[in-house]
Formats: C-alpha cells, sequence, structure tokens
C-alpha cells in the first residue's frame, strides 16, 4: 500500500516503537469509522475519491451519510499520512 511504501522514520531507529506511534495514529481513525458496515465502505469510497482512484463515492441503499465532522476527519487522515 502507499502507507508502505513512504519512507519510515522511526524514533532512535527502532522500528517497533514507530509500528507502535503508527497503530495508535491509525487506530484513532478506523475504530471510529468500524462501528457501522455502511460507515466503514462510504469513507473507504469517499478517500478512494478525494484521492483520484476513483470517480464517485456514490454507495448504493443501505448507504451512510457522512457528517460535516466525519469529512474534516477524512481530511485530516489523508493529511497525517500523507495519502492527499
Amino acid at each position: 500500500t502507499h502507507l508502505r511504501r513512504q519512507r519510515m522514520v522511526c524514533p532512535g531507529g527502532r522500528i517497533d516503537v514507530f509500528l507502535q506511534i503508527f497503530h495508535r495514529q491509525l487506530l484513532q481513525y478506523i475504530s471510529r469509522w468500524m462501528q457501522d458496515c455502511e460507515y466503514i465502505i462510504q469513507v473507504e469510497k469517499t478517500i478512494l475519491r478525494k484521492r483520484g482512484i476513483i470517480a464517485s463515492d456514490y454507495c448504493r441503499k443501505p448507504s451512510y451519510l457522512l457528517t460535516g465532522a466525519d469529512s474534516k476527519a477524512i481530511d485530516e487522515f489523508l493529511r497525517q499520512f500523507s495519502l492527499s
């Protein structure tokens, strides 16, 4: 994945410390988004659209309507992990 291809900068050269920090940062997003199947699908499709990988983030019903806070969290996620 893109995250794996990024240059890893490890505190003190310790990959285990880096992975713990990375996991904590990622977990704050996915633990929220994985609360509902339709929610994570909509988030994933929105991320793919914002990255230019797909043209539309349309989800057929049952779908999940993202809030303004969700959109901000997605933008923050994209910035934090250099995916935008």
